[in-house]
């Protein structure tokens, strides 16, 4: 299995499995709003192109693990600054179901924090939501 920071062109490029990703994401995540059918048509499409947005503009970092062409994984960061300190909030991590249990959401947090390092960053961040 191969983990790499992606551009926003391979985003594009591999757009179906990430948009398969990102819904199995919500569907976990949000159950309450899945049921209601809160994602119209197009919700995934929209998402993954300001994932897209935000990796091309420098915003957003995204970390992916993939095996054979597949994308198993990926993690969505961002910098941004807050008072005097530069902070890197880890935003999503969304790894299909057959690659969990086997540390790739592991790896791939672990190369925002590597990245945080290098990148002088003042602390990681963690966002949380409750359902």
């Amino acid at each position: 299995m191969e983990f790499f920071i992606c551009d926003a062109d391979y985003i594009i490029n591999k757009r179906k499995q990430f948009e398969e990703l990102y819904d199995d994401y919500f569907y976990v995540h949000y159950p309450i709003k899945a049921e209601k059918k809160v994602m119209g048509e197009g919700f995934s499409k929209e998402e993954i192109d300001k994932l897209a947005g935000y990796v091309r503009d420098g915003s957003g970092i995204v970390f992916v693990a993939e095996q054979n062409g597949e994308v198993c994984g990926y993690a969505h960061f961002y910098i941004h600054q807050f008072l005097d300190e530069k902070r890197i909030t880890f935003q999503a991590l969304i790894v299909k179901e057959k690659y969990r249990r086997i540390n790739v959401g592991k790896s791939l947090y672990e190369l925002g924090e590597k990245y945080a390092i290098k990148n002088n960053c003042d602390s990681v961040d963690l966002l949380v939501t409750i359902n």
